[in-house]
């Protein structure tokens, strides 16, 4: 009886997804930590599994506030906030 070698090739695919986020912050003399800050891109949520594309504007030297979510993979927008940033509520 001869030696048989069986060959099995086993194939894994994934597939890996680079999300980023990015925040500036503005310093200047007469505001305790900053004077205005941007945040914009890519947020893990609870509620949503890819979760979620988000921009905010804080800027304390204008009195402004805005915040724009939208669910990543549908665009469409959950939520969005336009006040001032002495109104708005923290």
């Amino acid at each position: 009886m001869k030696n048989k070698k069986l060959n099995h090739n086993i194939f894994v695919f994934d597939t890996l997804g680079i999300r980023e986020s990015i925040k500036i912050r503005h310093k200047a003399k007469g505001f305790s930590k900053f004077k205005s800050e941007t945040v914009s891109g890519w947020f893990p949520s609870c509620d949503f599994l890819d979760g979620v594309q988000k921009q905010r504007i804080i800027d304390k030297g204008n009195n402004k506030y805005f915040e724009i979510v939208k669910d990543e993979k549908l665009g469409k927008i959950i939520h969005i906030c336009y006040e001032l940033l002495s109104n708005h509520r923290k």
